[in-house]
């Protein structure tokens, strides 16, 4: 876990990473389910709809992909959150400053109360090689708060490996109520997540 800011390394000599959990940032709390990027287990079949679609459709056949789904239930432990994307050409080219240009999701959590005061915010983007920035209700996008969460992709084909045949890929997000601020039953959560294909294909649900 590094606490520091670790995207100004002139602050250091060296820094290394040790242990299992080495450069992530997991709850201590542990997920009912496998959390494997799969979405195979039986509650994601009657999980909340959040996004859902086909690239193809919205934004013309020369996009490499095709049907895409986001779903996301509150378990009791915690938020989960999946997304499956049918896509042909798993490319992630660009570096963090403009990694909402490649595959992945920008996703927005929005918690609050009974009366509907809101009591914490995150806004992240994920391509294909994970976490790649966050803001926060507190703080913004050069804050220290990062992302206390398990997460696991299913990636099928090779990233920016055009050569190969592409099928689709998939992740599983798991997030402690704790790390969400959430402390009574009356507490809700609203979720925005905008699924991408390469170059800016991202595609936002309809309400």
């Amino acid at each position: 876990k590094a606490d520091a800011n670790i995207a100004s390394p002139s602050n250091y000599n060296s820094l290394r990473l040790l242990g299992e959990r080495a450069g992530s940032n997991m709850p201590l709390e542990t997920p009912e389910i496998t959390v494997d990027g799969k979405m195979d287990e039986d509650v994601w079949d009657t999980a909340t709809i959040t996004n859902q679609g086909n690239f193809k459709d919205i934004f013309g056949e020369d996009v490499e992909g095709d049907d895409f789904i986001a779903k996301a239930f509150m378990g009791e432990k915690g938020l989960y959150i999946g997304v499956f994307v049918e896509d042909y050409d798993l490319y992630a080219p660009f570096g963090p400053g403009e990694a909402y240009k490649n595959d992945g999701v920008e996703l927005r959590i929005h918690v609050f109360n009974n009366e509907d005061l809101p009591l914490l915010s995150y806004k992240w983007l994920i391509d294909l090689h994970g976490f790649q920035w966050h803001e926060t209700g507190a703080g913004g996008i050069n804050s220290s708060f990062a992302p206390y969460v398990e997460f696991a992709y299913n990636i099928n084909g090779t990233i920016n490996n055009q050569e190969d045949v592409d099928t689709s890929w998939g992740i599983e997000i798991y997030i402690p109520y704790e790390h969400l601020s959430i402390e009574s039953d009356t507490d809700y959560i609203k979720l925005l997540n905008s699924v991408g294909t390469y170059e800016q294909n991202n595609a936002l649900p309809a309400e």
